[in-house]
């Protein structure tokens, strides 16, 4: 036997009661239920309907239907929104803004490198005093392949898990260690651009590595490198405030520095990410190294010009 429609009321006002509150009032506490209640309430009008209850019930109940529709739909779009401004505008206007943490992170990483690099160019026995002489034969038998690796694709999708897990977890530390003051930041970004360095002078002195060593970097470098210097910047700039939080409490500087650091870091965990998938499918694939150095190329000019240009007008 059906329901009586005056017990579907009383068994369904409770509902109808919460999801009202939540439409009048969007930032209710129980607004993060809305997604189940809007469940159960489709349900209950399609009962409704079924049950050919009065119309002024599933009218009600419908309009109620549409209400809840609108709100959560417009919630995703305003989150897509915003999303997209963090990352096209917020992200590289907050990039220049801190210039000064940004120029102490390029110094640290891309001066070290080059320094280092000139220095091996220029004496290759330096490198033996910065790296062992078994990561550099090593390094040499990687990149001396006239032809870069192809194993298929779940040799391509495990090292794509592997770079991602590299990637991510050196520009975790490069933020990170900003919370313990400047300098392991300093120091990290250092090491890396040493390596860097010591391993691109070592492998372009080699004519059998040169041209298979900067194929594969130029194709993700623009993504990964940069990735690693902005998280470096990211955890200066958060040091800087630890060591010298001004007239505020220490903890409420550290929370506001966050703040301004989210785009940042929120921008640059996504290069570091898309970089470990051209790492992965694109870097050590058998396309000819001179496509990829112009890919490469070319992906470094639109980082350059998305960094300089982006987020000069305020909406």
């Amino acid at each position: 036997m059906s329901m009586k429609q005056n017990q579907f009321e009383a068994e369904y006002a409770e509902l109808l009661s919460h999801i009202r509150a939540i439409l009048q009032n969007p930032q209710h506490p129980l607004a993060h239920t809305l997604p189940q209640s809007y469940r159960r309430l489709c349900q209950c009008l399609a009962l409704a309907q079924q049950r050919g209850y009065a119309p002024s019930l599933c009218e009600q109940l419908q309009e109620l239907v549409q209400a809840c529709h609108h709100l959560l739909y417009q919630h995703q779009t305003v989150a897509a929104l915003s999303m997209r401004h963090m990352l096209l505008e917020e992200f590289p206007r907050r990039v220049r803004a801190h210039w000064i943490a940004l120029s102490l992170a390029m110094l640290m990483f891309y001066g070290v490198a080059l320094a280092l690099a000139l220095l091996v160019w220029w004496s290759p026995e330096w490198a033996y005093s910065f790296m062992p002489p078994a990561e550099l034969s090593q390094m040499t038998e990687n990149y001396s392949d006239a032809v870069r690796r192809k194993n298929g694709d779940e040799s391509d999708f495990m090292m794509f898990a592997y770079y991602i897990w590299n990637n991510v977890s050196i520009s975790f530390v490069a933020f990170a260690s900003g919370l313990f003051g400047a300098v392991p930041t300093l120091l990290m970004l250092a090491f890396n651009g040493m390596h860097f360095g010591v391993v691109g002078a070592w492998l372009s002195a080699n004519p059998a590595t040169a041209l298979n060593f900067w194929s594969f970097v130029i194709t993700h470098g623009a993504l990964e490198l940069n990735g690693i210097v902005l998280c470096g910047q990211a955890g200066l700039y958060m040091g800087r405030v630890l060591l010298s939080p001004g007239r505020r409490p220490r903890r409420e500087a550290l929370s506001a520095a966050m703040q301004e650091m989210m785009p940042i870091i929120f921008g640059a965990a996504s290069m570091v990410f898309v970089a470990a998938f051209f790492e992965g499918f694109f870097s050590a694939s058998s396309l000819p190294p001179y496509f990829k150095i112009a890919f490469g190329s070319l992906l470094w000019l639109a980082v350059i010009v998305f960094f300089i240009f982006a987020g000069r007008r305020r909406a």
